[in-house]
């Protein structure tokens, strides 16, 4: 338990004498909780021991797919017009590889 000291506006704050008691922030205890109840965010109080190479593992799998749209969607890319100027989607667009 904390003491804090409330003072009215109207008071000035050395004459302030009225203690009040708070509690801690925190959210309390860890309390009793059903064992049965399964949750895919792992339930109350999740601390997984592997926590690392579950984020390995997920970032790996973004990455993958973030490769995998990238080539599909520049596969698919056409310009109908050559650009005035160099862009970077040259680098990868088979259209401006083969007319080299």
């Amino acid at each position: 338990m904390y003491t804090l000291q409330l003072c009215r506006r109207s008071e000035p704050v050395h004459t302030c004498t009225r203690p009040i008691r708070a509690v801690a922030m925190g959210g309390g205890a860890q309390y009793p909780y059903p064992k049965e109840v399964w949750s895919p965010a792992g339930g109350w109080w999740a601390r997984p021991k592997n926590w690392k190479t579950n984020t390995v593992v997920v970032m790996g799998g973004v990455v993958a797919l973030s490769y995998l749209v990238f080539r599909g969607t520049a596969h698919k890319e056409v310009r109908s017009t050559q650009p005035a100027r160099w862009i970077p989607s040259m680098m990868y667009q088979q259209q401006f590889k083969d007319s080299k």
